[in-house]
């Protein structure tokens, strides 16, 4: 990006400047824990890990930004991430049928690509079509931070429309913690997890592992099919350890051993009823995340230097109608950068920094490639007044094998204190790197990968207001985005089919809406709503409601031993491409609108145990997430959990 980035930028600049308001943050969502407690996500979790390249207070954050606490979690007995999202302001969520089906999370409108997903601050590994969410469960997550917008400048390629940070739980210092749980389902599914977790006065470790056999149900829709489930085994472990009072250093790593059933598509066959077809399909892999990480403090802690070597491979094989088709991508990364803080209280900070970045790839027939990154960023944040937080970072990526790229953003907040009042802005452009399926996989007489491809630019900006009311006890956010999408990576088809850029903007503008309320002792109401308009250059984009919203009620009574969680998620009717329209021209269809509710229970019989249970889709909703394929029917879940 030359001159026409330039003057987006001194214009992105203007308008941050001259408007009063600024991008908000979603309100602070009220949640019941298993002690009847009201838990307040901004008081529970006071600073935003993944909003900049240092931690950012939640109360002056203003990157629009939702926190998801393992508390909520709990109380909403939520299993897999993906669900945790489908309630989060901005976000769409997709899923081939049941659990086990290619999950994809699209943020504002974005390709599911275009939102960069971390877990515990480290890249995931992933060669085509953006991070699959279908076997990532919840056992051992602490919370989920989601930052929406354009986050390129904080953390390079593929965070064009935002990020999702993953973050583990960790060891209690001074203390040992051990439990599980055990839970059995309706579709013939069994799960357990169990962890170990505590450490000294200058260190602390946890170890996870969990188990889960899902046999779901036939996606296709045809009675005496074959069910199409999971199953996964999935291990982690984490250390931090204060070396000296000046060197601190810590690891984390992470293995999922996964296998899903899918079925088959028959292109062209007529009508979206024969395009699923029962058959049995296995999809088997791999997925590992490990890093190292440390921190050394000098001149009394005004300057931080921070470096971190991370690694992450995707190893799977889809057994299909074509035979096995396997395919590998490990990413390994090296970082380093500096903090200086400076001012009263320290109240500023400058980073500066690198990132090494070598991706390799294998698959298709003979495919074998590798591509490197390197990238240099620096970054201000500070409190300007007690009122006004600002925030502003640039970076500059070479890249092997395609253009180099140059991302920025700037952001601030102001909050009005006599009327607790918060206004958000910011304002930058990310960019997308092709994918190594785009850019190199082969499939025989079907697809061919296109080396000339150009990253994918996105220019955005977004202002809003947060407002609390009754002191607190109701906070109501609403935020507007606007994004410019420049060489949208597109499938052409043909014989073979390719990737290419798209020649236009592709346009996304619409309006995200948090409620949260705390009514009295024990209940708490959240509320979203999205309101997206997404078009291409030639025409709408497709799995992309219009309109979704989700409403998330919890109770707890019994003194607090007892609790009920009501969940509603309203998906507005969506485009999507048909691909059994016997022209074979994937004509652009409508799919049906619908509204799924899950209910979730649990009650403590003992401190150190708890009967929980859910039961997902009560009404026993007819829908269709992604054409074809069958949502999940109404299916109960019991169990217990252990905790000493």
């Amino acid at each position: 990006m030359t001159h026409p980035a330039t003057a987006r930028a001194l214009a992105g600049l203007s308008i941050l400047l001259a408007a009063p308001i600024a991008a908000p943050i979603a309100g602070p969502a009220l949640a019941q824990d298993t002690t009847g407690e009201t838990v307040e996500v901004i008081e529970t979790d006071p600073v935003i890990v993944s909003a900049a390249r240092g931690p950012v207070s939640a109360a002056t954050a203003s990157r629009a930004y939702t926190v998801i606490t393992a508390e909520e979690l709990e109380a909403r007995q939520i299993r897999f991430v993906a669900d945790a999202l489908r309630q989060v302001p901005g976000l769409a969520v997709s899923r081939l049928g049941g659990p086990g089906g290619l999950t994809q999370v699209r943020v504002r409108g974005s390709e599911a690509n275009h939102v960069l997903v971390l877990i515990d601050g480290i890249e995931t590994a992933n060669s085509a079509g953006g991070f699959d969410f279908s076997t990532l469960v919840i056992s051992d997550i602490e919370r989920i931070e989601v930052v929406r917008g354009p986050q390129s400048a904080v953390w390079g390629a593929n965070a064009a429309a935002g990020v999702i940070n993953i973050i583990t739980k960790r060891g209690p210092r001074g203390d040992v913690q051990f439990g599980g749980e055990i839970e059995v389902g309706t579709d013939l599914s069994r799960a357990a997890s169990a962890y170990l977790r505590g450490g000294g006065e200058t260190f602390d470790v946890a170890f996870t592992a969990g188990y889960r056999d899902q046999e779901g149900y036939d996606i296709s829709g045809d009675p005496g099919g074959r069910r199409d489930g999971l199953e996964s085994i999935n291990f982690g472990a984490s250390f931090t350890a204060d070396v000296t009072e000046a060197l601190k250093v810590g690891g984390t790593f992470r293995i999922t051993d996964r296998e899903s059933d899918f079925d088959e598509t028959s292109f062209g066959c007529g009508t979206p009823d024969c395009y699923v077809f029962d058959f049995p399909g296995v999809l088997e892999g791999q997925d590992i995340v490990a890093g190292l990480n440390g921190s050394y403090e000098m001149l009394g802690g005004a300057l931080t230097h921070s470096f971190n070597a991370d690694y992450a491979r995707q190893d799977q094989t889809s057994i299909g109608a074509f035979g096995a088709t396997p395919t590998i991508t490990d990413t390994l990364e090296f970082g380093y950068q500096a903090t200086y803080a400076f001012g009263p209280e320290r109240r500023h900070a400058l980073t500066a920094g690198t990132e090494f970045t070598l991706e390799s790839f294998e698959g298709g027939i003979g495919v074998d490639e590798s591509r490197t990154q390197t990238g240099v960023f620096g970054e201000y944040r500070g409190d300007v007044t007690d009122d006004l937080y600002l925030q502003a970072g640039l970076r500059y990526d070479i890249n092997e094998g395609f253009s180099n790229a140059f991302t920025w953003s700037v952001s601030g907040s102001y909050r009005v204190a006599p009327t607790d009042t918060r206004f958000h802005a910011s304002i930058g452009e990310g960019v997308v790197n092709p994918d190594f399926f785009e850019q190199y996989g082969f499939i025989p007489a079907s697809f061919a990968g296109n080396p000339n491809l150009k990253p994918e630019e996105n220019f955005a900006w977004d202002i809003g207001v947060e407002q609390s009311f009754l002191g607190g006890d109701v906070v109501l956010d609403v935020t507007y985005f606007n994004e410019r999408l420049r060489n949208e990576i597109v499938t052409v088809f043909g014989a073979p089919s390719t990737a290419a850029n798209v020649n236009g903007i592709s346009k996304r503008q619409g309006i995200e809406v948090a409620l949260s309320v705390f009514a009295f002792e024990g209940f708490s109401l959240t509320g979203s709503y999205t309101y997206l308009d997404a078009a291409q250059p030639s025409g709408a984009e497709v799995r992309r409601p219009m309109h979704i919203a989700g409403l998330n009620a919890q109770y707890r009574f019994l003194e607090g031993d007892a609790g009920i969680a009501v969940d509603v998620s309203y998906n507005g009717r969506m485009k999507d491409a048909d691909f059994s329209d016997p022209s074979f021209t994937s004509p652009i269809v409508t799919v049906d609108s619908y509204v799924i509710v899950d209910v979730a229970f649990d009650y403590r019989v003992t401190e150190e145990v708890t009967l929980f249970g859910r039961i997902e889709n009560v009404l026993d909703t007819d829908y269709q997430e992604v054409i074809g394929y069958d949502g999940q029917p109404l299916t109960g879940y019991m169990g217990v959990r252990f905790t000493f």
